[in-house]
């Protein structure tokens, strides 16, 4: 009888065995959805789009009166924490009371500021005398 009882634990093991074989690790990758791959990209066009729209212009005595335009760059590194070069509007104005001020993040300065993902960031100032 004993020796009837350990064949038939036997066989149960066997059939266990077969019945459920031990989890094996996948080996495959999980697949990452385009929507995944492409997110950083799309939140970059976001916000080098925003950031080009971004225009402050003021006027100072009674506004530009002879039309000379000078042009000069405002340079920010890291995100705008640290400034390189600001333009001085009153200096580019010279001597002229009147004058007007337009400082404006341009398309290339957008483009510059992608192409080094926010590392330099330009602005453009324009004086009109």
């Amino acid at each position: 009888m004993r020796r009837l009882h350990v064949q038939v634990r036997k066989a149960q093991r066997l059939l266990l065995s077969i019945s459920h074989p031990p989890a094996r690790p996948s080996l495959k990758r999980p697949c990452l959805a385009l929507e995944e791959i492409f997110e950083p990209f799309y939140l970059a066009a976001i916000a080098i789009g925003l950031s080009s729209c971004y225009s402050h212009t003021y006027t100072m005595g009674s506004g530009a009166q002879t039309g000379i335009t000078m042009k000069d760059k405002n340079v920010y590194v890291i995100g705008g924490l640290v400034n390189l070069k600001t333009a001085d509007p009153q200096a580019m104005a010279g001597d002229a009371p009147d004058f007007t001020v337009n400082t404006k993040t341009s398309f290339v300065d957008g483009l510059i500021q992608g192409l080094t993902f926010g590392i330099v960031q330009l602005q453009t100032v324009t004086v009109q005398k």
